[in-house]
């Protein structure tokens, strides 16, 4: 049942944010509500990095937003408990402090 939902949501979110279907002959209003999924930020690096030989500063920019926002999803994810109702403080600083070491490589 699970993978079933897992299939049916990503996808959903493929569609929605550009990677069947072209960004260019999507509608504005269905982009607008695709940019809340992350899939949409992923499509949008993988997009710039495919039409530049080189990354400008405004690519660059670009680039760096989107990983940015897809990092921020993770970061969302990877906090969200489904068996809880509720997140402490502690429990966020404790998550946060395990994931920066995981990150630097201190496991």
């Amino acid at each position: 049942m699970l993978s079933r939902i897992a299939n049916i949501l990503s996808l959903g979110m493929c569609f929605l944010c550009g990677v069947f279907v072209p960004m260019n002959i999507m509608d504005r209003n269905v982009l607008k509500v695709s940019q809340f999924l992350p899939v949409y930020w992923y499509e949008t690096v993988n997009e710039t990095l495919g039409s530049y030989s080189r990354l400008s500063g405004e690519a660059a920019a670009s680039v760096w937003k989107g990983i940015g926002l897809e990092a921020m999803f993770a970061v969302v994810f990877c906090l969200h408990d489904p068996g809880s109702d509720q997140i402490s403080a502690a429990e966020i600083t404790e998550n946060n402090s395990r994931w920066l070491l995981i990150m630097v490589g201190y496991s």
